[in-house]
């Protein structure tokens, strides 16, 4: 049988622990079994777990990737003349609310869950799972819709859901009608 990565959305063995096609750690649901992305299942709100982990004395899964995973799906090519942020953290700043959010990767941000939601729970128009946060291995930030009610835009450009977007000092990036300007410290 095989399964679809939830970041490259390669066909893979469904006992694998990682993507062989892009090296990203699988993480699964240790009550449904549901294989995606995030630290929080959207069935049944539990924490995603590395496969490895729910595995146990398994030892039938597929080799790690040669290259630790950061939990990105995406590596997007680096431009030329860009400052490099791999030692840089995401900063998001709301001068119209007076928020400022500074995220690890893989936080999700929501009204009711991830490391942020005391923050954000004011807002109605952000869903409780509303986008999730990473950085690759050469430090590119990318925000990800998680399928929110209210949509994610990115320079007033709708996201599609499931879809990475890299980051970029300057851009817009809006949570609903919530709109954070990016920024690398």
């Amino acid at each position: 049988m095989s399964l679809q990565c939830p970041g490259c959305k390669a066909d893979i063995d469904d006992d694998s622990f990682y993507c062989d096609q892009c090296g990203a750690e699988l993480m699964k649901c240790g009550m449904c079994g549901y294989t995606g992305k995030g630290k929080v299942c959207p069935r049944d709100r539990t924490p995603l777990l590395p496969a490895k982990a729910l595995a146990g004395s398994s030892s039938t899964a597929a080799s790690p990737a040669p290259q630790p995973s950061t939990g990105a799906s995406v590596a997007a090519p680096t431009v030329p003349g860009a400052p490099a942020t791999s030692a840089l953290g995401l900063c998001l700043r709301c001068a119209a609310h007076g928020v400022e959010l500074k995220p690890a990767p893989g936080d999700v941000l929501g009204r009711r869950f991830g490391p942020h939601a005391e923050v954000l729970a004011r807002f109605s128009q952000i869903s409780s799972n509303h986008m999730e946060l990473r950085r690759d291995a050469a430090g590119q930030w990318f925000g990800e819709d998680m399928n929110s009610f209210n949509h994610s835009f990115y320079n007033g450009r709708q996201l599609v859901p499931g879809q990475p977007q890299r980051l970029e000092a300057g851009a817009t990036l809006s949570l609903g009608d919530v709109a954070f300007t990016v920024s690398f410290e």
